[in-house]
């Protein structure tokens, strides 16, 4: 199959919860949705589903929330920052889909999944100060003032302060193992 242009520009990277209320809240801008299932599942109402409610009023159709949408039926597989795409698998077909923004809503169903993208997410945004060289600990220190600067609480700014030291001079990671629901500690 060709090379495919997301609508609009956008590109959304899942059809679930974020990524349906991102395409809803673009619909006159119109983006293209990638996704496994054709409906997002309204997960809050899940336990009245198993209950009280029809599960048909726990989804709704991605097509009838983001009209304007494209939905692909699909998985991603790959992504070139760079050249600004993302492989797509629909079957066994694949393809490359081009965008200008990317939205990534990959969402997650369980505390583990939580932790392990937290941790990945930080993980991934400190790599590049893990170097002790003094210039890199002047910029890492400018870019987080800003954002501390923006907290509301004392208490909060000085857990902040605390964790980003931590991470910074001793850079462990605490991380749930989903099988055995046991913390595990290991160097970054």
């Amino acid at each position: 199959m060709a090379d495919h242009v997301a609508r609009g520009g956008t590109l959304i990277l899942s059809g679930r919860f974020a990524g349906s209320y991102v395409g809803r809240y673009l619909r006159k801008l119109g983006t293209t949705i990638v996704s496994r299932e054709n409906c997002m599942l309204y997960t809050p109402m899940l336990p009245e589903a198993a209950g009280t409610l029809e599960p048909r009023h726990v989804v709704v159709p991605i097509r009838m929330m983001c009209p304007q949408a494209e939905l692909i039926l699909a998985e991603a597989q790959t992504h070139e920052t760079e050249r600004r795409r993302v492989r797509v698998q629909a079957g066994n077909r694949g393809f490359w889909v081009h965008y200008e923004n990317l939205v990534v809503a990959l969402g997650f169903k369980t505390l583990a999944d939580a932790i392990r993208l937290r941790n990945h997410v930080l993980g991934r945004l400190e790599a590049p100060d893990a170097a002790p060289n003094p210039t890199h600990l002047r910029r890492w220190w400018e870019r987080r003032t800003y954002h501390l600067y923006q907290l509301p609480l004392l208490s909060r700014k000085r857990h902040v302060v605390a964790d980003w030291t931590v991470t910074l001079f001793f850079r462990y990671i605490v991380e749930l193992d989903t099988l055995g629901h046991r913390e595990r500690v290991g160097d970054v």
